[in-house]
């Protein structure tokens, strides 16, 4: 399962999508398939492609996902974000030093 919400996740969450997908073509085609679809029923062009068609799509093709369970990484959008990212650099910076 997939969501931004992780209350509509159930328990043992694995982790957190972070980065850029790189995914398979056979991936890609669902997805756009799905989102053909979408775009004709819903007639809105409003979709995310993550939680949406990504999920659905993999419900009938396999999605692989690579975790790190220490990974040191912050998303931007405001500036609450922006503020925890500087912490996470700090963090950075000293997991480099001792490496």
């Amino acid at each position: 399962a997939m969501s931004k919400q992780r209350d509509r996740l159930p328990t043992g969450v694995a982790g957190e999508l972070v980065g850029i997908s790189k995914i398979s073509t056979k991936l890609f085609t669902a997805m756009c398939a799905f989102a053909d679809n979408y775009f004709s029923e819903k007639n809105s062009l409003h979709l995310d492609y993550e939680t949406d068609a990504m999920v659905i799509a993999g419900r009938s093709v396999p999605v692989h996902c690579l975790t790190i369970d220490d990974l040191l990484w912050s998303e931007i959008d405001d500036a609450v974000h922006y503020e925890r990212a500087i912490g996470i650099d700090r963090l950075i910076r000293a997991k480099d030093t001792v490496a």
